[in-house]
């Protein structure tokens, strides 16, 4: 058989329908030849399902996820310039603070996450790496002063005195309501330092290199 528009002998069923001609609207046998086979579709569904679950449950630090949630800040108690760095066993203590817009008061409540270095969580027990409550709620707020625009601020300085981390590593603050972890509200990175594990730099002198003999 030959194509009437390339003018090439094309083998029947592997013919291209063009606008017009005699089975346009027919599917093409040999492209849906995959399609056919047992399980195909099952297959292809399952593969889908499996990309939109991960994109679902997927979480990115340092995100937003209410609209009614502004201004939020996370860094070392007293400077908000720093970086939130804790380091184990130490006096040090995290200052959070965020505005929430609805000008009411909620619920919201705190956890720490363990990370990889890709900044997603790992598949292990929270009592691992905390020792004592692993959720705290924040009782602290306070209403806003601008009559114009009403808003709740809350604080929270942490860990608690109830809670402590015991492993080193990256972590992810999540902030929710309600005490749900499914009625997330924010996330945000924290990195926890092991000051034990911290080396010394010491100098020392070059050793001269032996230079070789004469070849025998």
């Amino acid at each position: 058989m030959v194509n009437a528009h390339s003018g090439k002998a094309v083998q029947e069923g592997d013919q291209d329908f063009h606008p017009g001609e005699p089975g346009f609207s027919q599917a093409n046998p040999m492209r849906l030849k995959y399609l056919r086979k047992p399980g195909a579709k099952k297959c292809l569904l399952a593969i889908f399902s499996l990309i939109l679950s991960l994109q679902l449950s997927a979480q990115i630090p340092d995100a937003v996820y209410k609209s009614n949630i502004r201004s939020v800040r996370f860094h070392l108690y007293g400077s908000q310039l720093s970086l939130p760095v804790y380091n184990l066993n130490s006096m040090d203590q995290l200052e959070l603070n965020f505005d929430d817009m609805d000008g009411n008061v909620k619920s919201y409540y705190y956890t720490f996450v363990l990370c990889d270095y890709n900044w997603r969580p790992v598949d292990l027990n929270p009592f691992t790496y905390i020792k004592g409550f692993t959720q705290q709620r924040i009782s602290n707020y306070r209403y806003s002063s601008i009559a114009l625009t009403r808003y709740t601020h809350y604080q929270a300085i942490l860990p608690d005195r109830g809670t402590s981390l015991t492993l080193s590593g990256n972590y992810m603050l999540k902030v929710y309501l309600d005490g749900d972890t499914s009625k997330l509200a924010f996330t945000q990175r924290l990195l926890v330092l092991d000051q034990r594990l911290r080396s010394t730099p010491r100098w020392s002198s070059p050793l001269c290199p032996t230079r070789p003999g004469p070849a025998r």
